[in-house]
């Protein structure tokens, strides 16, 4: 991976501390299932409800520092700001992205709404087979935690989704 500065990246940090937890209640919950224990709908509708809130929350941090703080939002990312037009682009895009994924992560969990889940989950997955192609194809670099992390929420996003619309 590379990195411009050795700025420590707290947002960076809070989503993988956020992420480690949600791989637990993950591992938790297939353990469940596992067992088929008749007394864990409650555990499932906390997953369901909180994965996505707890994954969206960062996004929407992320998306507030673009708008407000582009330079600290891209130092979070590993990436470096544009310029000119390009910059306007690059903090306007990533700004709807980010505030839109988690934003729809967020609402969709306190909702406990699976559209809407989903589709902020697809929203962050979909970037994962982008950076790929981007890496082999376009001669980008390979990123791989940002590539585990997409596809880790995209997972979380989905599975919460399936188990609300399986309690309905």
């Amino acid at each position: 991976l590379k990195s411009s500065s050795k700025k420590p990246r707290l947002a960076g940090l809070f989503f993988c501390l956020n992420l480690l937890w949600m791989l637990y209640i993950a591992v938790q919950e297939g353990e469940s299932i596992l067992q088929n224990n008749q007394n864990d709908s409650g555990r499932r509708k906390m997953f369901a409800k909180f994965g996505p809130i707890i994954l969206g929350i960062p996004l929407f941090i992320l998306g507030v520092l673009w708008v407000f703080a582009p330079e600290m939002a891209a130092s979070n990312l590993s990436s470096e700001l544009l310029t000119g037009a390009a910059l306007t682009t690059q903090i306007g895009d990533s700004a709807a992205f980010f505030l839109g994924s988690g934003f729809l992560l967020i609402v969709g969990g306190l909702r406990a709404n699976a559209t809407m889940i989903l589709t902020g989950g697809c929203l962050v997955g979909f970037v994962a087979p982008a950076r790929i192609i981007a890496a082999t194809v376009h001669g980008g670099d390979m990123t791989i935690e940002p590539i585990v992390v997409e596809i880790v929420t995209f997972l979380v996003a989905y599975f919460a989704a399936k188990q609300l619309n399986a309690a309905e």
